[in-house]
């Protein structure tokens, strides 16, 4: 390895910034589980408001004049905020690290922030009963008593205090519900090295990281939570509670519920149930000779499987 000065150095420190920026890029666009339960979007503003999210207008025939639709103008704001991550290296401690091991360290901060929407994802959606944890209508997002029509719909069945399991319409979840995770700045490196006022007056290199984002809830139509025992009774329950859901017109919307989140400790109960093969058959349902189908409860029905310690 070259000697190091505090040139060549600054020019590590460079390629170093360039390289994470790039690979949080290459994150943003890679597939993650956060993503599969969130509605994403970017920000231009301080916040956003989401008034009037998921409000519908109802088709009508047109005879005569048009029938206007007033869209609800319940505020909803997500405030962006500031997030970050850094850690500082004596100058001597870099200068003295001939195997560039702190700054491959300095690389793996991507990990961390992915780590960290994760979690506030999946924790939002663990804690989308609470009080505080309030939706686009104004309770929270998952409650029993969301204003449909004239009336209340609840898209939570709770009381049995078992590891919780949320049933999801992906489509729905992409559209208008699930976490808005919503997006004001990327993660973005920054370093302060050799010639910095920092490094002049600490004798330490500086190494941030730094993001603006904002988290909320979307439309409670797009999922069910509930504690319920996994069990097959309690699966159809759930899905079919979720078929009658409605807009806050009192239309029915028809949700598809294909996704399923749960905590990592009913996984081999949502495996029996959900992906079992007939008992006369191979693990993954080969057929032949006297063979029956695959006697699965809900063939096909869920497409997606989401696992995470989350849902406590």
């Amino acid at each position: 390895m070259a000697l190091l000065n505090p040139a060549n150095i600054a020019a590590h420190l460079t390629n170093y910034k360039k390289d994470i920026n790039k690979w949080f890029g290459e994150y943003v666009s890679t597939p993650a589980d956060w993503k599969k339960v969130s509605y994403q979007t970017t920000s231009t503003a301080a916040s956003n408001d989401y008034a009037g999210l998921m409000d519908i207008p109802t088709v009508t025939q047109w005879v005569g004049p048009r029938v206007l639709s007033n869209i609800n103008t319940q505020h909803y704001v997500v405030t962006n905020q500031d997030w970050q991550v850094s850690f500082e290296v004596s100058a001597n401690e870099f200068n003295d690290d001939q195997s560039g091991m702190i700054s491959e360290r300095a690389k793996g901060m991507p990990v961390a922030f992915e780590r960290w929407i994760d979690n506030w994802v999946f924790t939002l959606l663990a804690n989308g009963d609470l009080a505080g944890s309030l939706g686009p209508d104004g309770v929270p997002y998952f409650a029993a008593n969301h204003p449909v029509g004239g009336g209340i719909d609840s898209n939570i069945n709770t009381g049995a205090a078992q590891p919780l399991w949320i049933l999801a319409d992906s489509r729905l979840v992409k559209l208008f519900g699930g976490v808005v995770v919503q997006q004001r700045q990327a993660p973005y490196a920054q370093t302060f090295g050799p010639g910095s006022e920092w490094a002049a007056l600490q004798n330490t290199y500086l190494f941030m990281h730094t993001a603006r984002y904002g988290f909320g809830y979307g439309a409670w139509q797009a999922m069910y939570w509930t504690d319920l025992a996994f069990t097959e009774a309690n699966f159809w329950t759930i899905y079919e509670d979720m078929l009658t859901f409605q807009d806050a017109g009192g239309n029915y919307i028809n949700p598809k519920p294909d996704t399923i989140i749960y905590h990592s400790s009913l996984t081999a109960e949502v495996r029996r149930i959900l992906m079992r093969p007939n008992s006369q058959q191979g693990l993954y349902g080969v057929t032949g000779a006297g063979l029956g189908p695959i006697d699965s409860v809900a063939p096909g029905v869920i497409t997606n499987f989401i696992s995470t310690p989350y849902l406590v």
